[in-house]
């Protein structure tokens, strides 16, 4: 990894029924351990959902070339109670030297 990892992340991936028959995001690790550099990209923003507003927070990120992960990943953050969601990931261009970071745009939605 060429960027400096703040953290460790479990890449969890699927979904699953709730008992009231919703789909709901399942908390299946298919990576632990992977190195995340993560960094704010946008103090806070307001977007309406469900004709309500909500408070988004809006992060940059990279994880290592050649990590397995997907848009609507989500990245648990293994030293703090946090998870992000993947809103789109790209592969930087082709460096015969050396691999590119996976650049990553984040966003956390407040639990509380």
């Amino acid at each position: 990894m060429i960027s400096l990892a703040t953290t460790t992340c479990s890449v969890l991936r699927g979904t699953s029924t709730s008992a009231y028959g919703d789909d709901v995001d399942a908390d299946t690790a298919v990576q632990v351990g992977v190195p995340l550099a993560v960094m704010p990209a946008s103090q806070a923003s307001t977007r309406s959902a469900d004709a309500r507003p909500q408070e988004v927070e809006t992060y940059r990120g990279r994880v290592p070339a050649g990590t397995d992960i997907r848009v609507s990943d989500r990245l648990r953050d293994e030293q703090a109670p946090t998870v992000y969601y993947l809103v789109t990931g790209s592969h930087q261009a082709a460096n015969p030297i050396l691999a590119q970071d996976v650049a990553l745009e984040l966003t956390r939605t407040p639990t509380t």
